[in-house]
């Protein structure tokens, strides 16, 4: 008999737990209620700032795209110069040496009219 005593204690122990439970548990749901909503609107807004990052992350792509065009371009037009200069240089390289053929020339023609000069003082006309 004491065994079923403490066993319809216990039962309506439980059932007293139970009771308070259920109590406070209807506050309880309300009360989530607004939680649910924040984290929805939190949810949003973080929904939100991955939209702007997306966004900024795709702008910055298109101005490194914009950026290594420009670059890539800058190199074309280098190269194309670098040809053009080394294109220049051998006519300039002839020039230059043709130049020093002129003043080789230059120097032998004046020796030559400083000899004729002397020979040319030598003859007297009688």
């Amino acid at each position: 008999m004491e065994i079923d005593n403490e066993i319809a204690s216990f039962i309506a122990k439980n059932r007293e737990e139970d009771f308070s439970v259920r109590i406070y548990e209807t506050p309880v749901i309300p009360g989530c209620k607004p939680l649910n909503r924040g984290t929805s609107e939190s949810n949003v807004v973080a929904q939100e700032g991955v939209t702007e990052i997306t966004k900024a992350t795709k702008y910055q792509a298109r101005s490194t795209q914009r950026v290594m065009t420009g670059m890539e371009q800058s190199r074309v037009i280098s190269r194309e110069y670098l040809e053009r200069m080394e294109d220049m240089a051998a006519p300039a390289d002839e020039s230059r040496a043709s130049a020093g053929g002129i003043a080789s020339a230059s120097n032998e023609l004046a020796t030559m009219a400083e000899r004729q000069k002397k020979m040319m003082e030598q003859f007297t006309l009688r």
